[in-house]
């Protein structure tokens, strides 16, 4: 497996959209989880070199993708079923 280029920690946020609400992803020791709402669960890497991660809503893998504005950031943005979700902290 190939090892994310940025750290857990960049990842960890909250990330809004005024259509699609909050999408939370925290540090949980060494892994990531997500919470959109009522659906939470762990966040896997889907593909590293693509800042891609997989998470399960409704039964479904859906694939993530995080944008970052320098390799020394925390993420930008998440692309999220079709939405962009900016960083709010």
């Amino acid at each position: 497996m190939v090892p994310l280029i940025h750290p857990l920690k960049d990842f960890a946020g909250s990330y809004y959209d005024p259509n699609f609400g909050a999408l939370v992803f925290t540090l949980e020791g060494d892994s990531l989880h997500y919470r959109w709402g009522a659906v939470y669960g762990p966040a896997e890497v889907y593909d590293a070199t693509k800042n891609q991660l997989r998470i399960e809503v409704a039964g479904s893998g859906n694939v993530v993708t995080f944008t970052f504005p320098s390799t020394n950031a925390p993420a930008a943005t998440v692309e999220a079923m079709g939405a962009t979700l900016t960083r709010k902290r």
